[in-house]
């Protein structure tokens, strides 16, 4: 047990249900709940950036080449540790998940729990959806400034 209070576990690591705000060894930093945080949410601890993709300015496709990379990066970067999401932007359009997006989710990140983040940049706005309950829905994080 780390001397913040969270629990550190091997393979996936999930947040334990908050008394108080997630610590974060910065203390000017504010953290902030957004939505229904649940006990058994996921708790990220980094990223991959897809380099090689194809894009317009209302789409987003992943390579094959994209996928290599992200695969071999995830490899060297976190070692056994497993993808559990994705993030991508909307600009202007929302915080939503469209048909594209939804059948990424649905073959590419389609273990229960596993996320997808959608930021709008212009509104300035982001959400987490998750697979969980049949589908996938809207579900809560933390924020941190």
């Amino acid at each position: 047990m780390a001397d913040d209070g969270i629990e550190i576990t091997s393979g996936l690591e999930f947040a334990q249900p908050a008394e108080k705000l997630i610590p974060t060894a910065d203390k000017t930093k504010r953290v902030e709940a957004k939505g229904v945080i649940q006990p058994n949410d996921l708790h990220i601890l980094g990223y991959v950036k897809a380099r090689h993709y194809q894009n317009t300015a209302a789409s987003f496709k992943f390579t094959h080449d994209s996928w290599s990379a992200i695969s071999r990066e995830v490899e060297q970067q976190w070692g056994d540790r497993i993808k559990v999401g994705w993030h991508h932007t909307h600009p202007g359009y929302g915080i939503f998940l469209s048909g594209y997006d939804q059948f990424i989710h649905n073959n590419f990140f389609n273990v229960p729990g596993m996320f997808a983040l959608v930021v709008d940049p212009r509104a300035e706005s982001l959400g987490f959806f998750q697979l969980k309950a049949g589908g996938i829905r809207p579900c809560g994080f933390f924020f941190v400034r």
